[in-house]
């Protein structure tokens, strides 16, 4: 089971009952401070995050979003792989 947001409570319920959590359009640095706020990813919790359409007006670690150039792409998505996201939506 997969469960959905990205507040507190959400984090919760993700840790005690669910099999993944699927977080919306956040960033590289948001991602890890959700998680450091669980201890680290639990080793049984698959991560997956879904993106809204937003500019990519931030520091590429601070987008919510996949868009720029080819190199900050692959500088985004290695970002989230490092943060312990196993898929992006």
């Amino acid at each position: 089971v997969l469960i959905g947001g990205n507040s507190p409570r959400a984090l919760r319920r993700v840790r005690e009952l669910g099999d993944g959590w699927h977080a919306m359009s956040l960033s590289v640095e948001e991602v890890r401070a959700a998680m450091s706020g669980t201890g680290g990813k639990p080793g049984s919790i698959r991560l997956v995050l879904e993106f809204a359409d937003v500019p990519p007006t931030r520091a590429v670690n601070e987008r919510r979003s996949l868009k720029g150039t080819p190199e900050e792409l692959v500088a985004q998505v290695r970002g989230y792989a490092a943060a312990g996201i196993e898929e992006i939506v």
